[in-house]
């Protein structure tokens, strides 16, 4: 069996353990002229560890086939799968300059599911459905952003890495019920997104992968 899917997930909550300095918060001297205080500008730091929730929805494809070539067919199926996912998130970034690179580790809990036909069977056969559900979702990426010149509290990037996850096969004959098997598939995943620092060691933010 092969799964592709895409992803959108929106970070309900992302709480960083970071610092944010002002500028212009170094103590007045208190000898000399005094000065009228400029205001205060937050330089945003992306340094730091993080936890968070997540979620999200998901459409995509998972195509395979039953039966054997020696005895039985095999006989195919395209699934087409939609649903919803939610789910917590942890990782740590460094800022270099303008440059964030970080790593991030995400599971998930998902409906992301469909069913279709079986295809190619002898004329007579009853019908056979195919259904398969993803149940879990985990996720291991590398992270690259970018913070362009005044806009420093966005930070666009991109992801890429290794995902791992648990689907249903159930395979459901007219007038013989249906068999049900546990499937562990790992493949590789890769995104862009767009994180909001909303105020101090809050941060919110969209993903597509």
């Amino acid at each position: 069996m092969k799964r592709q899917f895409a992803i959108i997930t929106a970070a309900v909550f992302s709480a960083m353990i970071v610092n944010t300095a002002m500028a212009g918060d170094v103590p007045a001297s208190s000898k000399g002229p005094s000065y009228i205080k400029a205001p205060s500008a937050t330089i945003w730091n992306w340094s730091g560890f993080y936890a968070g929730g997540h979620f999200g929805y998901g459409w995509g494809q998972a195509d395979g086939s039953i039966g054997s070539s020696t005895t039985f067919g095999p006989f195919a199926y395209d699934t087409d799968t939609t649903g919803w996912l939610y789910g917590g998130q942890i990782g740590a970034q460094r800022q270099l300059g303008s440059l964030v690179l970080g790593v991030n580790l995400d599971l998930s809990k998902s409906d992301i599911g469909g069913s279709s036909a079986v295809s190619g069977l002898p004329v007579g056969f009853p019908a056979v459905t195919a259904s398969n559900t993803l149940h879990w979702l985990g996720t291991a990426e590398a992270k690259v952003g970018y913070l362009f010149a005044g806009y420093d509290h966005l930070l666009p990037f991109v992801t890429a890495g290794a995902a791992c996850g648990r689907s249903d096969l159930s395979i459901s004959t007219t007038g013989f019920g249906a068999t049900s098997n546990k499937v562990d598939k790992c493949g590789w995943v890769a995104g862009l997104g767009l994180e909001y620092m909303l105020m101090q060691n809050v941060v919110v933010g969209v993903k597509y992968q």
